[in-house]
């Protein structure tokens, strides 16, 4: 990066000003992969950047203060008397020694490295501060406390740390969630999964290799146990000295009682520092993974796990000694249909849930559980078949067993065995692993469920009370987890659980979970400030675990963190108002890859109130990034405005009302028809395998297609309209009048007859002066029609030579109602009818208020294929990519310079000589050769008669790879050729064969797939896009004969984005360097073959003003022959904003549905919103239809799109709005304009001859023809007129009436007018009819636009 570049850089990120877009993930289910997603939030406000957003307070076995004079490593085990515990060998049993200690003991300590839940409380009567965190594995478990300090007034530091005694309750297991209470100073905390009293009092020894014991039929809880019993300072090797191992559990019994643990506990910590712990064994042995109080102070929730979903509601607020205990029924009360084609995350997100509470028992005193066995609680019996003889079958822990509560013993059963009293009493204790809570809001609770197991759920028909409305329902499994909403009543009990999101299996070795949504969601906190939750992973199913915002109101997940590999997220909490007033999130992460947890935290944050949001973090997978966790660099803070979803205008296929026409009228157009010169549909062509014409006429069958070129809407006058063109061949162009709901209310087809109809258009721009920009691409090859003397049959003929060329011009000559049988295998015939050099060029259509419209070819321009263009802010600067692909890449970058400000009719072409820098390097200095000034009426004259032998004497390239002595060697388009252009016909050659010419003066043609292009104003380049170089693409990669390979590019399979710095007074470009790349090495999966994190094959671009973004939309889906399916680099392409200066801010927009392309992204300014839009075009969804997909429930079906993000109000201050002019065009009598019909019915003129005439394009709005036969013209139209002859007169019908505002002297004097400009041209007798008076007038003489011709719709 240059220097000129950093230091733009460095003034533009002073700015303040700033939008973040809510970023809109890869879509994981088949309902997102079918539709258009979008961007629903732009927060726009002050931008504060933070490279460094996750901040450490310590890592594990980092070494500490502690109390007095003492020394301590993070996360250290400690035994009772809260002394260190040294590790051991789990297979010898041996001390593990730590070699390089210098220690008085070496032993190895014993070290926890997962963190758990966190909290930040306020010491009693102190002004002091302290953390809580908890530590998990290994047994047993410990908890800290840090004393917190300030730096820098916001950075926390720990100041010195102490364990927190649980001595007295025989230690802590497992501590796992944390919250801190409502009222002051309690951290609250839970015990995770207790261990099992049944299998501890059945097992029958611990550990003996000769028999069946606890080591081999539970290895987990063995080593819990044998880890645990290291607090009381009993250690393995003693045990097995001792001979307690090979006994039974009543062994170990007096140190280790399982009924001791499960249970949540408070701390609370004095003026002193030092702490109280107490378990609150009135809420029950749950083994809860957390725990969230609720405003009445009285009502706390407990996530079981596995083992459900728990209530407990104490008799006084604030005091959780006495209470009863609940546990929940979850009834389905909407049920997926069971569908083996569905995916399981739709099956649960299609599913709504009710929840019961189940009385499990009250507890009003303290119970003693020194004594207590399972044995004492429960009869039991083992299950024959699957079956209980007599006691009731329950599922516990995924084993079935046959038990009874004993009499008397049921409240301490429901205390001490929650779960299984719950299973006992038919709650729901299986299919929900639940983990995380928070409150949101006021009666909200947000949970997660890590994964959710297949099975049966009781379901209800609401509203139905009958036996016959209640069954059993089965709920799909999704091992990726999900999050539900609960809702609360008044009394904060909860009724009722919807799902909000899903995670989706995928099929990727290292992530099988979908990257672009959960897996095994574990910790969630609640921002109230911000309005978003905070989630965190904890799975192996993700390389990295994230952490996810999820949107309060739209549900919507940003990736905000990523955990180094393996590593854990927990610990996730909001704090408010605590150390100096500040504001922070907890977050800590355990077991990453290299062994040691960190914990940290997020912050410090401002509370103001505004609106925040925190900018998207791709998933890592360079390594470097995969190590060390990665976090949100920008946090926004300002207004957060709604953004509709994806606005679709209108499809193609869709029929729109003609204009123009009697309003009792239903005459319509199909977006996206080809239709013929004349306004009737052309029928289709089906390609025939092995017919040697390929192409067979369907009679009465249309030809539609899918795909839309450059579109736009166009503010006019204070009416808005849509200007479109289609992909057919040949192309139409449409402009259509927009309801207030921005709807085509009514249209009409814009005449293209002047030059022999539209050519497969391409990328454009809404110009400065308010029209629409566009070009042509793909351009006929002239050369191609010179040598083939018949159209198929031989390899002489057209198809044999050049079968790309056959290919397009047969459909397109149906334009001029011409079929391939009727040419008669003639090249002359072809000829006659088709004339190349009408066709490659910049086009440009103007609409007037009244929906009127002029379409111009600019030939001044070039003629070359026209991928995009950018005006540049003098008006008369424009720059234009030559977007070649396939095994035709070879193209050239020009500029054109007009005369004058906003007239493009006349200029000087120029072509740009790229020059490396280095040797195979990718930057490139520019040098541009001038190639020819002219005007476009000289050309357009020039273009209906002149060949490609006219212009140049040519040559292949000979076999002895030479060309001879009077002809230069070039490469076009892949081919190699020796030219030499005939004396006088340069500027022909320029504008004709530019990028020929181009290349014989020594230009660059070597560029391949460039397409898109646009000016940043900001930073005072312009962008180019690369689609993709891939290693067909030989010219942009090495030597090839006949080209002066200026271009050495490395492979880039998943396209570039290149910037060329401007000159700021001359709008000359200087240089051009690379900017970014996609990558295919990494972050790829088995339907994505380039990275999901990056853009992929970038192809049309524009610019938010003011905003430092770019957008780049993907086309990224490509075929190789249509025998083999589509490749994609996304299967979902894309919209992206890319800031210009910092390529890591990259945030997605909108996906497609699958297999289509995304193009005419333009952001642009809509007046009478008042807002600005991001608008787009999705072409060809399901590979145009080919793709079975296409017939999949939820379809979207083959149909291309135009639609818009937006109305976004506060993208950009009105300094900063889009160059475009809010001119009004509204003159109703300007020659050169075609109108709607209204009181004219128009019939076109025939196609051109060898010389057609050069006039006016003639008033043009096809209606199609109404059910039934056609209906012939008044008159046939005038055949074609011979070189010598004047222009034959267009027949033009008049309906007589009283309401005509044309009288007959006004037509005289037209025709009188027309006679001096056109010589002797004389007009044809009018021909009386019984329906209206036909008379021959020249085109060139009418004046169209005049009051008649407005469309009753707009009288209205």
């Amino acid at each position: 990066m240059n220097f000129s570049f950093i230091l733009f850089a460095l003034l533009l990120g002073s700015v303040q000003s700033h939008i973040e877009f809510e970023h809109v993930n890869v879509p994981a289910t088949n309902a997102k992969k079918h539709a258009i997603v979008s961007s629903l939030r732009a927060t726009f406000g002050s931008l504060e950047e933070r490279p460094n957003s996750f901040n450490k307070i310590a890592r594990t076995a980092e070494d500490h203060n502690c109390r007095g004079s003492c020394r301590l490593l993070v996360g250290s085990l400690a035994n009772n008397a809260s002394r260190y515990i040294v590790e051991y060998d789990p297979e010898t049993l041996e001390f593990i020694r730590n070699e390089t200690s210098t220690l008085i003991d070496p032993r190895l300590r014993a070290i926890s490295h997962s963190p758990s839940g966190t909290s930040i409380i306020k010491a009693i009567g102190s002004p002091l501060w302290y953390t809580i965190h908890h530590f998990s594995d290994p047994q047993p478990g410990v908890i800290y406390q840090l004393e917190l300090r300030l730096e820098n007034e916001t950075a926390l530091a720990s100041r010195e740390v102490q364990v927190v005694s649980f001595s007295r309750y025989g230690g802590v297991w497992k501590p796992a969630g944390a919250t801190v209470a409502p009222w002051d100073g309690t951290h609250l905390g839970t015990e995770g999964s207790p261990p099992d009293a049944r299998i501890l009092e059945e097992a029958e020894c611990l550990h003996d290799p000769d028999r069946e014991c606890l080591s081999t039929t539970h290895p987990g809880l063995y080593k819990d146990v044998l880890n645990y019993l290291r607090y009381w300072q009993r250690y393995p090797i003693a045990l097995r000295e001792e001979g307690v191992l090979s006994g039974g559990f009543e062994g170990i019994r007096k140190y280790f009682n399982p009924y001791a643990y499960g249970y949540p506990f408070s701390i609370r910590i004095n003026n002193r520092g030092r702490s109280a712990s107490k378990k609150l064994h009135a809420i029950g042995r749950v083994g809860a993974e957390s725990l969230v109080v609720m405003p009445d102070y009285k009502t706390v929730y407990l996530s079981g796990q596995s083992r459900g979903l728990y209530k407990f509601v104490a008799r006084r607020p604030s005091d959780l000694s006495q209470g009863t205990l609940y546990a929940a029924k979850i009834l389905i009360r909407k049920a997926s249909v069971v569908d083996a084609s569905a995916s399981n995350v739709e099956n649960v997100m299609n599913s709504e849930f009710s929840i019961e509470w189940i009385l499990l028992g009250s507890m009003t005193e303290d119970i003693d559980i020194e004594e207590v066995r399972f044995s004492d609680l429960f009869e039991k019996e083992n299950p024959e078949n699957g079956r209980c003889p007599s006691l009731k079958s329950i599922v516990h822990d995924g084993r079935t067993e046959c038990l009874a509560i004993k009499q008397g013993q049921e409240t301490l059963a429901a205390f001490l065995e929650p779960q299984r009293v719950a299973s006992l009493k038919s709650s729901t204790t299986t299919v929900f692993k639940f983990a995380g809570m928070t409150m949101r809001g006021s009666s909200r609770v947000l949970i997660s469920a890590r994964s959710i197991e297949e099975g049966l759920l009781e379901a209800t028909i609401p509203g139905v009370e009958s036996e016959a409305a209640i069954f059993s329902k089965r709920i799909s499994q999704n091992e990726c987890g999900c999050l539900f909403d609960i809702s609360l009543d008044e009394e904060f009990s909860a009724n009722r659980m919807i799902p909000i999101t899903c995670g989706s299996p995928t099929e990727t070795e290292s992530n099988t979970c979908s990257t672009e949504s959960l897996a095994n969601p574990r910790t969630v906190a609640h921002v109230e400030p911000f309005a978003r939750s905070f989630i965190g992973e904890d799975s192996s199913r993700h390389e990295n675990n994230a952490g996810w915002t999820l949107d309060d109101e739209n549900q919507r997940l940003t990736r905000v963190f990523t955990a180094p590999i393996k590593g854990g997220i927990r610990g996730l909490n909001w704090f408010q108002d605590v150390v100096g007033g500040n504001n922070y999130i907890s977050i800590n992460v355990a077991h990453p890859n290299d062994t040691f947890g960190w914990l940290g935290y997020f912050g410090a944050f401002e509370v103001k109130d505004v609106d925040v949001a925190f900018s998207p973090v791709p998933v890592p997978y360079a390594s470097g990034p995969k190590g060390i966790p990665q976090s949100y660099r920008r946090v926004t803070q300002g207004i957060t405005e709604k953004i509709p979803t994806f606005n679709e205008v209108f499809r193609s296929r869709d029929e729109i009302m003609l204009a123009g026409v009697d309003e009792t009228s239903t005459e319509t157009f199909t977006i996206g028809e080809a239709l013929d010169r004349r306004g009737k549909p052309v029928d289709r062509y089906e390609e025939i395998r092995g017919d040697p014409a390929k192409f067979s006429r369907q009679d009465g069958e249309a030809d539609v297609s899918d795909t839309l070129a450059f579109s736009s809407v166009v503010n006019m006058c204070g009416r808005r309209f849509a200007v479109t063109s289609s992909g057919t061949l040949p192309a139409m162009s449409y402009a259509m009048l927009l309801s207030d709901e921005l709807k085509p209310s009514a249209g009409s087809v814009i005449d293209w007859s002047e030059y022999g109809g539209l050519w497969r258009p391409a990328g454009g721009q809404l110009s400065p002066w308010n029209t629409v920009l566009g070009g042509e691409s793909f351009e006929p090859d002239a050369q191609h029609l010179e040598r083939p003397t018949c159209l198929t049959g031989s390899f002489s003929c057209l198809k044999a030579r050049s079968s790309g060329t056959y290919d397009t011009i047969f459909p397109f000559i149906r334009y001029f109602d011409k079929y391939i049988d009727d040419l008669d295998n003639s090249m002359e015939e072809l000829k006659k009818l088709f004339k190349p050099y009408l066709y490659g060029y910049a086009t440009e259509i103007k609409v007037n208020q009244y929906m009127c419209s002029t379409a111009r070819k600019w030939l001044t321009l070039g003629r070359f294929s026209h991928g995009s263009l950018q005006v540049m802010p003098d008006r008369k600067t424009v720059y234009m990519t030559d977007w070649t692909a396939g095994d035709s890449v070879g193209g050239g970058f020009f500029k054109f310079i007009a005369e004058s400000s906003t007239d493009l009719s006349s200029g000087t072409l120029y072509a740009a000589k790229f020059n490396a820098q280095s040797s195979g390097g990718a930057t490139f200095d520019v040098e541009w050769i001038k190639l020819g000034t002219a005007t476009n009426s000289e050309l357009l004259k020039a273009a209906r008669s002149t060949t490609f032998n006219d212009i140049f004497d040519y040559t292949l390239f000979g076999s002895r790879l030479a060309c001879p002595d009077d002809r230069r060697p070039v490469n076009i388009r892949s081919t190699p050729e020796c030219l030499a252009v005939k004396p006088g016909m340069e500027t022909l050659a320029a504008f004709f064969e530019t990028r020929r010419y181009a290349a014989y003066l020594g230009a660059t043609t070597e560029w391949g797939n460039l397409r898109g292009i646009v000016y940043d104003a900001a930073s005072r380049h312009l962008f180019v896009s690369v689609t993709r170089i891939a290693a067909d693409d030989d010219i942009m990669l090495q030597n090839v004969k006949g080209s002066p390979n200026h271009v050495n590019l490395g492979l880039a399979r998943c396209g570039c984005l290149f910037r060329l710095a401007v000159s700021e007074q001359t709008f000359d470009v200087k240089d051009l360097k690379p900017h970014v790349c996609g990558r295919g090495d990494i972050g790829i999966d088995s339907e994505n073959s380039c990275n999901l994190e990056l853009v992929s094959n970038p192809g049309d671009l524009s610019i938010i003003p003011g905003q430092n973004k770019l957008l780049i939309a993907e086309d990224s889906c490509e075929r190789e022959s249509p025998e083999l399916p589509s490749k994609c680099g996304h299967l979902n392409n894309a919209v992206w904003t890319l800031n210009p200066f910092d390529r890591s801010d990259l945030t997605r927009l909108l996906t497609s549905p699958y297999l289509s392309g995304v193009s005419s992204v333009q952001y642009s300014w809509d007046v009478e919103s008042g807002g600005g839009i991001i608008q787009t075009v999705v072409n060809e969804p399901y590979d145009g239809g080919n793709d079975a997909r296409a017939s999949d429930r939820g379809s979207s079906g083959p149909a291309a799109w135009f639609g818009f993000i937006g109305p976004i109000k506060n993208t950009v201050s009105e300094s900063q709005r889009p160059g475009v002019d809010q001119v009004c065009y509204n003159k109703r009598d300007e020659r050169d304009y075609s109108c709607p019909g209204g009181e004219f019915n128009f019939v076109p003129s025939p196609p051109p001859g060898p010389n057609p005439p050069h006039a006016p394009p003639p008033p043009f709005s096809p209606p199609l023809p109404p059910p039934g036969p056609p209906v012939p013209p008044p008159s046939p139209p005038s055949p074609p007129s011979p070189p010598s002859q004047p222009p034959s007169p267009v027949n033009v019908l008049i309906k007589p009436g009283p309401d005509s505002e044309i009288s007959r002297k006004e037509r005289d004097s037209d025709v009188e007018r027309q006679q001096n400009l056109e010589g002797n041209e004389k007009l044809a007798d009018p021909v009386q009819e019984s329906s209206g008076q036909l008379l021959s007038i020249p085109f060139s003489v009418i004046v169209i636009c005049g009051a008649v011709l407005i469309s009753r719709v707009f009288h209205r």
